[in-house]
């Protein structure tokens, strides 16, 4: 987890309104914003936090402040303390910070980053 003290679905949501997801996850979000109930219950399976975590962002009332009553701090505090950790990289291509599962350790490039270069070289040839 990325915020110490939350759920994985609170870290999850977290992450996402702070700005602290990697391509895919941004992706993700953005396909689970745009989903109806029934594909929410077709994504749910594979991203269980993600998606109850969402449910609960737009459904509960008052879950989103107190999960940031659990950060304790506020966005520009969080902001400031972007660093990366155990499982997030800081691209060198992009410089944005990602998840494990967005980077690639040996060039130390996120892929989106690593698709765009195979593109500009595609186009060389």
């Amino acid at each position: 987890m990325f915020f110490k003290g939350l759920t994985l679905e609170e870290d999850w949501i977290a992450k996402w309104q702070y700005g602290y997801l990697g391509h895919f996850h941004k992706a993700l979000f953005k396909a689970i914003c745009a989903a109806d109930e029934e594909n929410l219950d077709r994504l749910s399976p594979g991203f269980p936090d993600e998606v109850e975590g969402y449910r609960k962002y737009t459904r509960q009332a008052d879950w989103w402040k107190e999960v940031q009553g659990k950060i304790g701090r506020s966005v520009a505090k969080i902001e400031k303390e972007k660093e990366v950790s155990d499982h997030t990289h800081k691209c060198k291509g992009c410089e944005e910070i990602v998840d494990d599962l967005d980077f690639n350790c040996e060039l130390e490039l996120c892929y989106y980053c690593l698709d765009m270069m195979k593109e500009e070289e595609e186009e060389e040839e």
